[in-house]
């Protein structure tokens, strides 16, 4: 959440209005909260097989802003 060229609050906008079957079910969603040992360390919304991220003090590089949330985000979204 610290990019300013490719923000989260952008892409937060066009996953909610992409046109999909689930778009009222995602858009209805609250965010919850995302944790990494026991630490919260972003916000995910979900729907179905559709989610968004936001992983707190990084840019679009989250693997080098901030490696345990990437690698937990890549576990969660490739083994759940």
């Amino acid at each position: 959440d610290q990019d300013y060229i490719c923000n989260w609050l952008g892409s937060d906008a066009w996953t909610k209005k992409l046109e999909w079957d689930g778009k009222e079910g995602f858009n209805s969603a609250n965010p919850e909260p995302f944790e990494v040992d026991g630490k919260e360390v972003g916000k995910l919304r979900s729907f179905e097989n559709f989610s968004f991220l936001q992983v707190y003090d990084a840019g679009h590089m989250v693997p080098m802003n901030a490696p345990e949330a990437a690698l937990a985000m890549l576990r969660k979204f490739t083994l759940h």
